[in-house]
């Protein structure tokens, strides 16, 4: 079934996959010239929740993601890999056998996607024939190796996060045999819950 839209929908839905950011398609969409950011912030509110407009950037949205998975061959598999490179990198990989920074161009693929900047500076000294270049300094940073061994662990189901769910004080009055009581309760209804994924059946707990 085809949805009409009109010609400024259409070119905001184009210009929201291109940033994401609502304000901005609006004001190339519409005619936004003497509306404050807040009246600009407020249409382009509207008309995200406008169902035709909704639909649309879905649309566009799909057929976006469908082409870059095919122009850059984005699998679960190549993620895990690019993940790696960035949990696993050696700063030492980054220098020669001197100790002489290896020029970007020439290290190993798996070394260089780790790497986030590299800037030089030239230095220059006082000769006997007045300032000259004498030196360059490099500068280099990689990307947050502490935040990418997190994403594989969490990835992978190492991580688990737990919370709290008692009221606070609840368990306070309990000795230590009816705490190994609860916890060994809990312990049971945690597995029975991953035995009933496992098979596809429904569990129901009683208190």
């Amino acid at each position: 079934m085809h949805v009409k839209r009109t010609k400024k929908q259409e070119h905001f839905c184009l210009e929201w996959v291109k940033s994401e950011n609502a304000s901005d398609a609006y004001r190339l969409a519409y005619n936004a010239e003497g509306m404050s950011p807040a009246a600009i912030n407020v249409a382009a509110c509207r008309l995200l929740k406008n169902a035709k407009v909704a639909l649309r950037i879905k649309e566009l949205t799909a057929r976006a993601s469908a082409i870059l998975e095919r122009k850059f061959d984005i699998t679960v598999e190549r993620i895990g890999q690019e993940l790696a490179k960035l949990a696993f990198f050696n700063p030492a990989d980054l220098f020669d056998e001197n100790g002489d920074m290896i020029q970007p161009c020439d290290l190993p693929k798996e070394v260089a996607a780790a790497l986030h900047q590299v800037e030089v500076f030239e230095e220059f000294g006082v000769t006997a024939t007045g300032k000259a270049l004498i030196g360059y300094t490099k500068k280099v940073k990689w990307h947050d190796k502490k935040a990418a061994p997190e994403v594989l662990a969490r990835w992978k189901g190492m991580l688990i996060e737990r919370r709290e769910t008692g009221k606070p004080g609840e368990f306070a009055d309990l000795s230590d045999a009816e705490l190994d009581a609860e916890i060994k309760a809990c312990r049971a209804i945690m597995d029975a819950s991953d035995a009933a994924k496992a098979t596809g059946k429904q569990l129901v707990t009683s208190k």
